[in-house]
């Protein structure tokens, strides 16, 4: 699915793609879905202000065995983002997009406990969205996860994109976020075409029948792979 990334007049204040005049916060794209996208795709068109996308890889390296064994605990709840929201929708609702509302519905009001971190405890994969997160019970998760945060703020980079220019991002062990900018809205403002990525279309079945079932978090193993969007969490093309 190829969405356009523009802003829009009235989403200034906005946590959404189409915002401007405030940062957009460093997540994982769709960080609160158990089928969220592998990989996201980001092509410039047009970038005439030099608005930088904020990237950061997650490397918990620098933590202590205990903190990340706590980010590896279900302590967190992550909400959808706002544009996810039935306010925000851009067509009329059919039953099928009616049932998906609901299940975002669900999963604003009862989130589940989720782990951040899963998968190899040395090189982990990610699921964080610190803006749409609760503050966790137990005091301990809470002065890991604020440790987890303070170790990807001191890594995040700009990166500005210049019309044809391609970033891929891998959604499971890197995050993304925008810098604000003041827009103009006179068709001459930043414009980016963003993919979300799937290495599996059989997933397709199963998010299918998740109209007919609770909301469960999807936390399996992941093949590693030799690329540099897998080592590094992030890669681009001219």
């Amino acid at each position: 699915m190829v969405h356009d990334i523009a802003p829009i007049q009235g989403h200034e204040k906005e946590q959404l793609g189409s915002g401007s005049g405030e940062e957009l916060t460093w997540h994982v794209e769709d960080a609160f879905h158990p089928f969220r996208g592998d990989y996201l795709g980001m092509l410039c068109l047009r970038n005439p202000d030099q608005v930088p996308t904020t990237f950061a890889p997650v490397d918990v390296s620098a933590l202590d065995a205990s903190t990340v064994r706590l980010l590896f605990e279900p302590h967190y709840t992550i909400r959808p983002d706002n544009s996810h929201l039935r306010k925000n929708r851009v067509c009329q609702a059919d039953e099928e997009l009616a049932a998906a509302h609901d299940r975002i519905d669900e999963m604003a009001t009862k989130p589940e406990k989720v782990p951040v971190l899963f998968g190899s405890p040395e090189a982990p994969y990610c699921r964080l969205d610190p803006y749409f997160m609760d503050p966790p019970e137990s005091a301990e998760a809470r002065e890991a996860l604020d440790r987890l945060i303070r170790t990807i703020d001191a890594q995040l980079q700009n990166v500005v994109l210049d019309a044809g220019e391609f970033c891929f991002i891998d959604n499971f062990r890197g995050v993304h976020g925008r810098r604000p900018f003041r827009a103009r809205y006179d068709g001459t403002d930043r414009w980016l075409k963003r993919i979300n990525i799937t290495r599996d279309l059989r997933r397709l079945a199963v998010v299918a029948a998740l109209a007919r079932v609770p909301a469960a978090a999807v936390n399996g193993p992941r093949p590693l792979i030799s690329s540099r969007a897998a080592s590094d969490g992030y890669g681009r093309l001219s």
